[in-house]
């Protein structure tokens, strides 16, 4: 029958997971953009300056973090206005909520990490934004890559974006619960990488301050 309505299979990417692969690449980027204030006081010495001040270094970090965390909300707002307007944006607004504040979690981490380690912030800028670019793309945010060689399969798989993928294809079958070791995975080495910047700012501040 020509006319027959196919079912989806549950392999199949849905509007969904393709509007946060997408948009993946791009929040990544941004979080070492909204970063750059922070890399910026750090080579001016104004860091040290604020570690000296009556102002909380963890709450000087922590602003940083709302700040990245205040560019995710654009997009979010936009499939909010689309979702009113009635078009199909796949995921909840919820759940997009949820997505997206993984996605900053991981960016603002990673972005936070380079700065601490690398002097110049136009260096960790590039070098963020083009592992951002590779790890994403080869993650599958645009397509997802045919399993055509097993060794680079295995190496893709550790990258948080593809377990980030992963949980966006469960989230789509409805299979979000049963599969929650990728949403534990990237908040682990989120918090992996931002208790190793963490210490070195307080080694390389506070403690001198």
């Amino acid at each position: 029958n020509p006319r027959a309505k196919i079912p989806a299979k549950k392999n199949d990417r849905s509007v969904g997971v393709n509007v946060v692969g997408f948009l993946m690449i791009f929040l990544g980027m941004s979080a070492f953009f909204y970063f750059f204030p922070f890399a910026e006081d750090k080579e001016q010495g104004q860091l040290l300056r604020i570690s000296a001040s009556p102002l909380s270094f963890n709450r000087y970090l922590a602003a940083h973090f709302l700040f990245c965390l205040c560019s995710f909300v654009p997009p979010w707002v936009t499939l909010a206005v689309l979702q009113a307007a009635g078009w199909n944006i796949g995921f909840s607004i919820g759940q997009y909520a949820g997505l997206f504040l993984i996605l900053a979690m991981l960016g603002s981490s990673f972005a936070l990490l380079l700065h601490t380690w690398i002097k110049k912030p136009d260096n960790a800028n590039m070098l963020g934004s083009s592992l951002m670019i590779v790890t994403s793309t080869l993650a599958g945010c645009f397509y997802s890559f045919s399993k055509s060689n097993a060794v680079l399969d295995h190496l893709i798989k550790i990258l948080p974006q593809k377990q980030f993928m992963d949980f966006a294809m469960n989230l789509q079958n409805g299979e979000a619960l049963q599969h929650l070791f990728p949403v534990i995975y990237i908040l682990a080495l989120s918090l992996m990488m931002f208790g190793v910047a963490y210490v070195k700012l307080r080694h390389d501040f506070v403690e001198r301050a």
